[in-house]
């Protein structure tokens, strides 16, 4: 029996509130929480559970939940839909390295609109450990490098202005 649990968004408390104090769900000191754009909001755990077939341990690839519908479908061995954006993810699951063919794609989150319990419009694009958050109110950007700065805490934009221009790009597409 395959088992997969997920999240769907970070804590839905605030950090520096009473209940995010309590539980300690501000993400593991990431910055924000659901309803952002930060790693707080949009890293969650994915836990997949195969007895006899996938071995324990820790995969950092940066996955899509979407990603999960054909790679069911690959192992259940019927036709995935056809789909742009998502990918079958079982190489990774039994390999621990995506396959050599998989296609290295940029990570895209949308959020348009205000939502009901807070956060602001905006998108964010994660192109391999380059992230770009594009706040809609303003236009303002911010800029991080992933692999110094799991914590969003470090805004690249004034030094990285090649890395800006290309995911700038790729957002704006």
């Amino acid at each position: 029996t395959l088992v997969m649990l997920a999240g769907d968004n970070g804590s839905s408390f605030p950090p520096d509130s009473a209940l995010g104090k309590r539980f300690d769900q501000a993400a593991n000191g990431l910055r924000g929480y659901k309803r952002e754009l930060y790693e707080g909001g949009l890293r969650t755990p994915l836990i997949i559970r195969y007895p006899g077939r996938l071995a324990s341990r820790v995969i950092s690839e940066p996955v899509v939940l979407g990603d999960l519908v054909p790679t069911i479908c690959a192992l259940a061995k019927v036709a995935a839909p056809k789909t742009l954006d998502f990918q079958d993810i079982s190489p990774l699951l039994f390999d621990s390295k995506p396959p050599a063919d998989a296609a290295k794609r940029p990570l895209f989150w949308h959020q348009p609109h205000y939502m009901n319990q807070g956060g602001r419009p905006g998108g964010v694009i994660r192109e391999g450990d380059w992230k770009l958050i594009e706040q809609y109110e303003d236009g303002s950007l911010e800029l991080y490098d992933l692999a110094k700065d799991v914590r969003d805490a470090q805004n690249e934009l004034d030094r990285a202005a090649e890395a800006l221009e290309r995911v700038q790009r790729e957002l704006a597409a």
